[in-house]
């Protein structure tokens, strides 16, 4: 199942790009959860924005940009990219996939020697 989704005209993205669904999977909840979402919930839209780049971060990227398209339309966009290191479908499945997983407990180095921060 594809849909079109329709960008700014920047150079770096298409106009009419489309995307594939690739796979479709519940989202699931781990028991560490209850304890996520009391110290660890995203508040604001500040907060999200700073989460976004620590991953980035912790994909060992090297570069992140920032980037604002349409402020000045009803569809303002926020773009948020990185050179980071891309999950594998079994990291989509079973860690981000899964709300509260322990996946970054059990190695806390990234495999650039990066200290995770997420």
């Amino acid at each position: 199942m594809s849909e079109p989704s329709s960008n700014t005209n920047d150079k770096n993205l298409s106009v009419n790009e489309t995307r594939t669904l690739i796979d479709s999977k519940p989202f699931s909840v781990s028991a560490r959860v209850a304890l996520q979402l009391g110290r660890e919930s995203i508040s604001s839209s500040v907060t999200a924005i700073l989460e976004l780049v620590k991953n980035a971060y912790d994909a060992d990227a090297t570069l992140v940009r920032i980037r604002f398209h349409g402020l000045d339309t009803d569809q303002p966009r926020l773009v948020i990219e990185d050179n980071g290191r891309g999950m594998t479908m079994d990291d989509l499945r079973n860690h981000w996939m899964v709300i509260g997983t322990a996946n970054k407990t059990t190695s806390r180095k990234t495999s650039m020697g990066r200290v995770q921060t997420g």
